[in-house]
């Protein structure tokens, strides 16, 4: 292989992990039990973009933190999610609550 070839080939590799590292593809952690499960409640109030249960779903979310049901890394991940959703990033918010489910394959 030529020097050149070679060199074009490490520089587009490189450039291929900058995109996907700077586009969040990252995996999220496991959770626990309670996380996952609310979760799954997260998921559905931004899959049927319900806006009227926003703050519900939110004051369960940090209720369960402030009482350690959850982890404060569990309630941080759900209540960005749900920031999504509020300012209007509906399919954001989704994939988001779609990829924290799906990275979880203790449950």
């Amino acid at each position: 292989m030529k020097t050149g070839t070679a060199a074009r080939r490490l520089t587009a590799l490189l450039v291929v992990g900058l995109v996907v590292a700077a586009s969040g593809c990252g995996r999220y952690p496991p959770v626990s039990r309670e996380a996952f499960e609310l979760s799954k409640a997260v998921f559905n109030v931004c899959n049927a973009r319900r806006s009227e249960q926003l703050d519900t779903a939110r004051e369960t979310v940090l209720a369960r933190r402030d009482a350690g049901r959850i982890s404060q890394r569990e309630g941080r991940y759900l209540c960005d999610i749900l920031d999504l959703a509020e300012a209007g990033n509906w399919k954001r918010a989704e994939a988001r609550a779609q990829r924290l489910l799906r990275d979880q394959t203790q449950w």
